[in-house]
């Protein structure tokens, strides 16, 4: 493309030149600006892993979708464990550091005041403490980037298919058979599922709560990702 300015009374007029094959003999003034374009390559990547065929990293074209990734690596194995798969993405992950760096700020702010507080009672212990437990959860927090979804219903076609994005992740298991208990609780560990089994007795089976143990707020991390009270 040419652009070019031409003297015109007391102004100048900008007039531009999209040069082809045919007319790229165009002879060019003194005070032209030539701008060869290029084209954009913007190469993106997603990653599937697990109980698929052919699991790696493929590149991706724009609007190309969940489904679509999953028949190019081959489709499914027979033991794969569609409702334990772990979907992430790098967009929720930043997402999940920001909402984890404003609540972070907001804990220091109460921890100041706190502090504050403590030592204007002589409560030098509890200023301590929380100091220690700031320390703690930032240590701890790890952002995952998980979305949680049903690949049931995307697979049957009940349910929207995802359209994917640079650097996404999917991660297809084989088929569990344990269930997990953590928290209050005696002895935490993992069990072999049974299907009659209700979240009452797989307490039970780790050897009950603690005192401790906040009985109102008990909950389950479903395999998809999902909580349930």
């Amino acid at each position: 493309e040419i652009t070019r300015q031409i003297a015109k009374d007391k102004d100048f007029n900008i007039t531009r030149i999209s040069l082809t094959e045919d007319n790229l003999s165009t002879k060019l003034i003194p005070g032209d600006k030539v701008h060869i374009k290029g084209l954009s390559r913007i190469e993106k990547q997603v990653e599937i892993d697990g109980e698929v065929y052919f699991p790696g990293s493929y590149y991706l074209k724009d609007g190309e979708t969940l489904t679509e990734l999953v028949q190019r690596a081959g489709g499914f194995k027979p033991d794969a464990f569609l409702r334990g798969a772990i979907f992430q993405r790098e967009s929720i992950k930043e997402a999940e550091k920001e909402r984890f760096t404003q609540a972070s700020n907001m804990l220091r702010q109460e921890l100041v005041f706190a502090s504050s507080r403590a030592s204007e009672l002589g409560e030098t212990n509890k200023e301590t403490d929380l100091t220690q437990l700031m320390l703690l959860i930032e240590d701890d927090v790890d952002p995952v980037g998980r979305l949680v979804l049903d690949l049931d219903k995307i697979f049957s076609n009940n349910l929207e298919d995802l359209i994917l994005e640079d650097n996404d992740k999917l991660v297809i298991p084989r088929k569990l058979q344990s269930v997990s208990v953590m928290g209050e609780i005696y002895v935490p560990t993992s069990h072999l599922f049974q299907p009659d089994n209700t979240a009452n007795e797989y307490i039970s089976f780790s050897g009950g709560t603690k005192e401790s143990a906040d009985l109102d707020n008990i909950y389950i991390i479903k395999a998809d990702g999902s909580v349930q009270p």
